[in-house]
């Protein structure tokens, strides 16, 4: 079906990484500015949600080629979440086992929550990092900080993740 997905934008035959691939007339910096301009637009949807003033946002492409890198990424910004797509499953047990953040792993509209943590962050930033060029075994992560503090507890791991979000379509 023709139907939209949870951020308004269409629905692919895959993922979003997936998608830019089949694109070969671009160069890799093309599309590196067209996922980060997708990425703006869904993170401007969300102005409503959260104060603009107390959050930065910064979107940053990250390369994923070398095992590992992700999780790199991650370590260096400080990140709070990690969120994988479908071409970063083999990121997952880097993921768990070198970061202590939140790791979420997409399948198409579907987020699996691996490591729920909410123990706070005092940072101040919010990134978000995209799939880059077409050609490469290159993937895609959302490295996300948030700066509100959330509510302390334990690290938790659930055992399988709610679905609190459905798309519906139109």
């Amino acid at each position: 079906s023709s139907g939209r997905k949870l951020w308004g934008f269409p629905r692919f035959a895959g993922d979003c990484a997936s998608s830019h691939k089949k694109c070969h007339a671009t160069t890799s910096v093309e599309q590196k500015i067209g996922i980060t301009d997708s990425c703006s637009q869904m993170i401007l949807q969300l102005h409503d949600v959260y104060d603009p003033h107390k959050i930065n946002v910064k979107i940053k492409v990250v390369s994923a080629s070398p095992a590992g890198a992700v999780a790199a990424e991650a370590k260096k910004i400080q990140a709070n979440w990690v969120v994988l797509d479908r071409e970063l499953k083999h990121e997952e047990k880097h993921c768990m086992d070198e970061l202590h953040c939140n790791i979420v792993v997409m399948k198409r509209s579907q987020a699996k929550v691996l490591r729920l943590n909410l123990v706070g962050s005092h940072s101040k930033e919010f990134q978000l990092a995209g799939p880059s060029g077409p050609g490469t075994d290159e993937a895609s992560s959302g490295l996300l900080n948030n700066s509100d503090d959330l509510i302390r507890g334990p690290v938790v791991t659930p055992s399988s993740s709610p679905e609190l979000f459905t798309a519906t379509e139109a």
